[in-house]
């Protein structure tokens, strides 16, 4: 994704969010996956970009009023509520990558080889396991899924 629209601090922090979320998993396969769709996400990027634009406004009408009025408060009350919503946004991407991965890595157990397919699939399924409410605010049947790779 060619990401010279987004604000540059929305892009270093899509980057470290995207490192940190893919290292949080053993396997390589969800790793090197989580952390591609993260930093493909549009979504992600222009929510960064309208938290960094918004703090902008209020660190430029600060300095030009030489403090704090109701714009800047408001233009940083934005940001602050928008930036409580991040993780959401990330746990959904991580969500659909982990549960994408578990039919992929199903379908080419072959190029993964036995041994690293089933490391990906049980901590795929152990990840949903993990967060029931992010799955069914996405309408992820982890069940469905354990039972269509078991069968």
């Amino acid at each position: 994704m060619n990401t010279r629209e987004f604000h540059p601090r929305a892009v270093d922090t899509v980057n470290q969010t995207a490192r940190e979320q893919a290292t949080e998993f053993s396997s390589h396969i969800l790793e090197d996956r989580v952390w591609l769709d993260i930093e493909e996400s549009r979504e992600l990027y222009e929510l960064h970009t309208a938290i960094e634009q918004a703090y902008d406004v209020g660190r430029k009408r600060d300095e030009k009023r030489g403090g704090r009025d109701a714009l800047s408060t408001v233009a940083q009350t934005s940001a602050d509520h928008m930036s409580e919503h991040v993780d959401t946004v990330v746990l959904e991407i991580v969500a659909e990558a982990v549960a994408d991965a578990i039919d992929h890595v199903e379908d080419d157990r072959g190029f993964y080889g036995d041994g690293a397919a089933t490391d990906a699939i049980d901590e795929a399924r152990q990840w949903l396991d993990d967060h029931p409410r992010v799955c069914d605010r996405l309408g992820i049947d982890v069940e469905g899924d354990r039972e269509q790779v078991e069968a």
